[in-house]
């Protein structure tokens, strides 16, 4: 029989008597691709709803806070941004993308004549890194202290992702403190195949930080806050 000639207004697959119903549909190499039965819909090896690609999926993360550097006792330490990643097996990617957002900072701080004054801060010269090795991992912290900063060691910066130069937000001031967006480069090939983690941090040395009484306030006015939100679209083969 042809299905070609089949004509009418429904189509009954399964119900009493008749077992559970099942529809199976191929491509040209005999591949499944959709398969309906009494468990729902099944799309398989790349199809999608509309079109030939698998249903789109968008996995997404994120991560804010300062960005630049933070004072610890007496010694400035780069602030960052991290984003841990976790792909699917079987997840094909077909773009891969961080939106960074940034905002400069109004700081506030004592002098040495213990004067409260104000100062500009912002972001310069971000970059985005892969940790290569996730388990080369150092933590400081003051002994007796409850706060700590974990840093890894084997950083690999994925080239121009913010641009060749990197990021550096607008000078601020009180007539210039807006929000500034970028979109990085398509880091797809970056991402490996299980989990990756990614940093957003500034390539520039850490400046001198001063002494309490007499604080160095550059690491603050090269520090704004800033979000990263990475966009993974792709589909499950």
């Amino acid at each position: 029989m042809s299905l070609s000639r089949l004509f009418g207004s429904d189509l009954i697959l399964g119900g009493n008597n008749n077992g559970r119903g099942r529809m199976i549909i191929k491509d040209e190499n005999a591949i499944d691709k959709i398969i309906a039965d009494n468990e729902g819909i099944s799309l398989l090896n790349g199809s999608k709803l509309i079109g030939g690609n698998g249903v789109l999926s968008n996995f997404q993360y994120y991560d804010s806070g300062f960005c630049g550097y933070t004072w610890i006792l007496e010694q400035y330490y780069k602030s960052r941004l991290t984003l841990d990643v976790n792909i699917p097996e079987n997840f094909v990617i077909q773009s891969a993308k961080i939106l960074l957002e940034h905002r400069p900072i109004y700081w506030d701080y004592r002098d040495k004549d213990d004067i409260t004054r104000n100062v500009w801060g912002y972001s310069r010269n971000l970059k985005l890194y892969k940790i290569t090795t996730l388990d080369a991992i150092i933590t400081a912290t003051a002994f007796g202290g409850e706060f700590g900063e974990s840093y890894y060691n084997n950083l690999m910066e994925i080239q121009n992702a913010f641009g060749a130069n990197g990021f550096t937000a607008s000078a601020a001031s009180n007539s210039n403190c807006k929000l500034e967006t970028i979109e990085s480069i398509d880091i797809k090939n970056y991402l490996n195949s299980r989990r990756t983690v990614l940093v957003v941090q500034t390539a520039n040395n850490a400046p001198a930080a001063g002494t309490v009484a007499n604080p160095n306030i550059s690491g603050y006015q090269q520090t704004g806050e800033a979000k990263a939100v990475l966009n993974i679209i792709g589909y499950m083969k």
